[in-house]
This record gives structure tokens, C-alpha cells and sequence, in this order.
């Protein structure tokens, strides 16, 4: 049997080509530098699934709570529950869509939004340019850029909420 290992990943939205990144406890999209804070690790859960964590906080991508479209993506504390497992898989040649394995839905730029720190929700699997992302891995020993981090003050209150 192969042991899967931990990656390293940039994650780029395929329509704007920003990065996959948080503010406060919300997953955005944010200009991509390739620093720290833009950094994720998929770390192997069961069968082909992964959870996916930010590399700078710790903290796991996450949809909380009810998972319709809409629904925001955050990031939070490592979880033992269907919240936290997603799998990547090709949406079109070179592009990926991360699906929310609990809910059959994906991560999606919150409408089709252009503007840097709009928020990541899911949303049925249409084959939307702004539902596709790049995944650029970080070959070992490669470092990022410093980053902007997590700051303990900065949650929001109901960070995975329908806005």
C-alpha cells in the first residue's frame, strides 16, 4: 500500500488568479504573493479524501453547521467531523475543484466576484471558471514569502455564516 503524504500548496483562483488565503477566520481570495499566509498543506484523510490546513494558523478549511449553497467557507480548530474533509480533483485539464465531500459541493468566489477579499462559499458544481483553481505545489524545502499571519483578536463572529 503507497502512503500518501502531506503537500504544500498555493491555491489560485482560475478566473482571477488570487490566492486562496483568510482574513480573520473567513477564506478569501487575496492578490497573489505566494507568502505565508497564502500557503495550505492538504493532510490525507480517509480514502482520497484530505483535510485541508492553513499553513500559517493551523487552523483546517471548514464549512460549519448546514451546507447549502452560499454557505461561507472558514477556517477552524481541527475537528473530527465531516466539517473539515474535502477532496481535489480535475475539473478541466490543469484546473481543480475542491468539493466539500459532506455536502457534494465546492469551493466558489462568492459572485464571481473580481475584488480582492471576497469570501469563499460553496456552491453547486456548475463548471464556473471562479469554482476551478490552480494548485501550484511547493516542492519540500521551498520557502515562502513572510506573510501577513493570524491575529488572535481578529474572528469574526459567525465566520462561516450566509452572507
Amino acid at each position: 500500500m503507497v502512503s500518501r503524504k502531506e503537500k504544500r500548496y498555493i491555491l489560485r483562483n482560475r478566473r482571477t488568479g488570487m490566492a486562496l488565503g483568510v482574513r480573520g477566520m473567513t477564506a478569501v481570495q487575496l492578490k497573489a504573493t505566494g507568502e505565508a499566509d497564502q500557503i495550505w498543506r492538504t493532510v490525507p484523510a480517509a480514502g482520497n479524501t484530505v483535510r485541508i490546513q492553513h499553513e500559517a494558523t493551523g487552523l483546517y478549511l471548514s464549512v460549519l453547521g448546514e451546507a447549502e449553497n452560499g454557505k461561507g467557507v472558514c477556517v477552524a480548530a481541527p475537528l473530527s467531523s465531516v466539517e473539515q474533509i474535502w477532496k481535489i480533483t480535475t475539473a478541466t485539464k490543469g484546473f481543480r475543484k475542491i468539493t466539500h465531500v459532506h455536502s457534494g459541493r465546492v469551493a466558489d468566489i462568492r459572485d464571481i466576484s473580481d475584488e480582492e477579499g471576497a469570501a469563499v462559499q460553496i456552491w453547486d458544481f456548475v463548471r464556473g471558471e471562479n469554482q476551478e483553481w490552480i494548485a501550484e505545489e511547493l516542492k519540500p524545502g521551498k520557502k515562502a514569502g513572510k506573510g501577513v499571519g493570524f491575529e488572535k483578536g481578529d474572528q469574526e463572529a459567525l465566520p462561516c455564516a450566509k452572507r
